[in-house]
């Protein structure tokens, strides 16, 4: 006897009553699609089995060699990679031996790029403090321009706008503008940028070292190449700024401060703007 399930004589009879409803129209295209897979799939299969060496049994294999090397990327430890496969570990091998000195190379650009930027906004601020004009606040502030009314546009050394009351007290007679302030900062922006990234690039290397030691869940080759190329692009940017910051120490080494801060002060006096 046949249990009733909702007034229906059986689940059979309920369930088609209620499928439409629970699971939508069946999609003909969705339908279409997977017969054409299946019968795509047979068709390979007929044609191996009919004749081994046709193109479509090549694709097929192709296909299946594949899904075969992905299979073992992810079942297999790296250590396991590296004992079965040359390739495998001749990639791994180059970038393992790339590693150290693109790392050794970032660390010593970051502590002389983060001295650099000391040094620059240190020379910056000893410059504004003669050729520009400064807030009640210890703020800097420059014109910008003029508005439609003729009244003087100010701005602070992070560009914020500085109403004229606020500077009403504010000789800017011989001091520098805010194109002229953006012009003198530039060495600082440039080196806060060369630290930035390189401090970015230690980061990102030492995520590229884990992916590609973590012995459970190794890389594909395909990972491993794009793992590579990177790590060469930013070994070019680390020896890029390897040779800016040995510029930059060299000039600093063959300055003597107190002439420098000296010069800086008598040869900004005389350039200085007439505004």
């Amino acid at each position: 006897m046949k249990q009733e399930f909702l007034g229906f004589p059986d689940l059979e009879a309920a369930f088609e009553a209620v499928r439409g409803l629970v699971f939508g129209p069946l999609n003909p295209g969705y339908i279409k699609h997977k017969f054409n897979e299946i019968v795509r799939e047979k068709k390979l299969e007929l044609e191996f089995e009919s004749n081994p060496l046709s193109p479509l049994a090549h694709v097929r294999e192709e296909t299946k060699e594949r899904d075969r090397k992905g299979r073992d990327y992810q079942n297999l430890t790296l250590t396991a990679l590296l004992a079965t496969n040359a390739a495998y570990r001749a990639m791994h091998e180059e970038i393992m031996a790339q590693l150290p000195e693109t790392e050794n190379l970032l660390d010593d650009n970051q502590d002389e790029l983060d001295e650099i930027v000391a040094r620059e906004t240190k020379a910056l601020r000893a410059y504004l403090e003669i050729h520009a004009a400064k807030l009640p606040d210890g703020r800097f502030v420059f014109k910008v321009g003029k508005d439609a009314q003729g009244n003087d546009l100010l701005v602070d050394e992070s560009d914020n706008p500085v109403t004229p009351e606020d500077a009403a007290s504010i000789d800017f007679t011989g001091k520098i503008s805010a194109a002229e302030y953006r012009e003198r900062r530039k060495p600082l922006d440039d080196a806060i940028e060369r630290a930035g990234h390189n401090r970015r690039d230690r980061v990102r290397v030492g995520e590229i070292r884990e992916r590609n030691t973590d012995q459970d869940n190794p890389l594909s080759m395909e990972q491993k190449e794009a793992d590579k190329t990177e790590l060469g692009e930013i070994k070019e940017r680390a020896q890029e700024n390897h040779t800016y910051v040995e510029r930059k120490m060299s000039v600093s080494a063959t300055v003597d401060p107190k002439k420098e801060e000296q010069h800086s002060v008598s040869t900004a006096t005389m350039a200085a703007p007439q505004l």
